[in-house]
C-alpha cells in the first residue's frame, strides 16, 4: 500500500486466506506487473518511485478477521454463517450454532427445510399491505376479507382517510355530525354511529391551534381528504369542513376519537345489534420491543401503534357472522341516515354520499377494567394475496 502523510492510502496488491498475491484497482497498482508466486514465495517486480520520500511511504500491513476464530469450531461457524447467508434471509447466532454443531451436515438440512410447510412471505407482507377498500363493488377489483375472515383489519379509531374520498360512484363526501345522548356525545358519519366521547373536543386549524370547541347538530363537518396528515390513528388530524346553517363554510381539524359504545351499545336506534360481533375469545398477536411475537388476547397490531389496528388471528365461527352487513354486495349498503332537517337545506341530498356501509363492530371483554373495548371493522383488499393454492 502507498501511503503518505495525511495517513491516506491507496492499495496496490493483496493476498488473503493463504492465496498469492495479486493486483488491485488503484492508481499506483496500474504501474506494477502482476506478482509471480510459487510455493510461499511471491516476486514483485520495481516498485515505482515516490514522488516524496518525506511524505510517501511503501506499508506491508496484516489484518486477522476475529470474528471467529482460528481453531475449528471457529471455523465451522464461519462456513455455516457463509452457507446460511447463501441460502436464508440471513443467519442468526442460534442457526450459526445449530449447524455448525452438527458437523456442517448441509444435506440434512437441506431435508430439513424440504419437509416444512411451505410459507409465502409475499403472502405475508401484501396481507398486511393491503388498501383500505370500502366499496368493492364499484370496482373489478376482488371482493374485501370480511369482518369474520382471517386478516381482517379492525381499528380503534372512528374516522379513516377513506371517510375523506368521495365515494366512487357518486362523487359525494361524507358529514361527520355530533348529538347529545345521556351518555355523552355520539359522533357519527353519515347519520350512523362510530363512537362516543364523554366531552366534546376542540376544533383546530392545520397547525394544530385550538380554534373554537367543537359543535353539535345541526352544525356538520365535511370530511375531506389531506394527503399532508396522517388520518389512521387515535387523534390523528382529520380535515374537514364545517357546515353551519346560515353561517359561511371553514375548513377546521378535528382530533380523530377513538371507537367506543359504552353506554350506547345496548341502544338499538343508535347501534344495531347485529352490526356488533363478540369476538373475545380470538387470540391476539401484540407488537413488543423486539418485535412482533404471538401473547395471548385479541389481535395482531401493526404499524407500531399497539392500540391503533389490528389483524384477525382465525376465522370467526360465530353464528352472528350470518346475520352482519355483507361488504362484498351492494346490497348491503346502507342509504345515508343522515338528517337533513337538521341542516335546514344547507345540504342537500345530492350534496353527500347517498349509500354507506353501515359500520360494524367488535367487542372484547377486557377482563383489567371489567368492560368491553370496542374496535370498528375497516374493509381492505383481498386482491394479490399469493397463497400457496393461487
Amino acid at each position: 500500500t502507498a501511503a503518505a502523510t495525511t495517513n491516506t492510502a491507496s492499495p496496490m496488491m493483496r493476498s488473503f486466506d493463504g492465496h498469492d498475491w495479486e493486483l488491485t484497482a488503484g492508481d499506483y497498482s496500474s504501474a506494477l506487473d502482476q506478482p509471480t508466486c510459487a510455493g510461499d514465495d511471491c516476486l514483485v517486480g520495481v516498485l515505482p518511485a515516490l514522488q516524496d520520500n518525506t511524505t510517501e511511504s511503501y506499508v506491508l500491513t496484516s489484518y486477522y478477521h476475529t470474528g471467529f476464530g482460528a481453531d475449528a469450531t471457529s471455523k465451522q461457524k464461519a462456513a455455516a454463517a457463509r452457507f446460511l447467508e447463501q441460502t436464508t434471509f440471513g443467519p442468526t447466532r442460534e442457526t450459526i450454532t445449530a449447524l455448525s454443531s452438527s458437523n456442517l451436515d448441509y444435506q440434512s438440512w437441506i431435508e430439513n427445510e424440504l419437509s416444512k410447510d411451505v410459507a409465502s412471505h409475499r403472502e405475508y407482507y401484501r396481507r398486511r399491505l393491503n388498501g383500505r377498500l370500502e366499496y368493492s363493488f364499484y370496482a373489478t377489483a376482488a371482493s374485501p376479507y370480511s369482518p369474520c375472515d382471517t386478516s381482517s383489519r379492525w381499528r380503534t379509531f372512528a374516522l379513516s382517510d377513506r371517510d375523506g374520498i368521495r365515494a366512487t360512484a357518486t362523487n359525494r363526501p361524507k358529514y361527520v355530525s355530533v348529538k347529545q345522548v345521556a351518555a355523552g356525545y355520539v359522533w357519527m358519519v353519515e347519520g350512523m354511529v362510530r363512537t362516543v366521547t364523554s366531552t366534546l373536543p376542540d376544533v383546530k386549524d392545520q397547525h394544530g391551534n385550538v380554534l373554537e370547541p367543537m359543535e353539535v347538530e345541526p352544525t356538520m363537518y365535511m370530511i375531506e381528504y389531506s394527503g399532508q396528515h396522517k388520518a389512521n390513528c387515535i387523534g390523528c388530524i382529520i380535515k374537514s369542513t364545517k357546515k353551519k346553517p346560515n353561517v359561511n363554510n371553514k375548513v377546521v381539524y378535528l382530533d380523530n376519537p377513538k371507537v367506543d359504545l359504552t353506554g350506547i351499545d345496548t341502544d338499538p336506534t343508535l347501534v344495531p345489534t347485529t352490526n356488533v360481533l363478540d369476538i373475545s375469545d380470538m387470540s391476539l398477536l401484540v407488537s413488543t420491543n423486539n418485535g412482533y411475537e404471538f401473547t395471548t388476547g385479541q389481535y395482531w397490531s401493526e404499524f407500531n401503534r399497539p392500540d391503533d389496528e389490528f389483524l384477525l388471528n382465525q376465522d370467526v365461527t360465530s353464528l352472528q357472522c350470518t346475520d352482519l352487513p355483507n361488504v362484498r354486495t351492494a346490497a348491503h349498503t346502507t342509504p345515508s341516515q343522515l338528517d337533513t332537517a337538521i341542516t335546514n337545506g344547507k345540504i342537500t341530498d345530492t350534496q353527500h354520499t347517498q349509500n354507506v356501509f353501515p359500520p360494524v363492530f367488535g367487542k372484547v371483554y377486557n377482563t383489567a377494567t371489567t368492560q368491553f373495548d370496542y374496535f370498528l371493522f375497516s374493509p381492505v383488499a383481498s386482491v394479490g394475496d399469493n397463497t400457496v393454492e393461487d
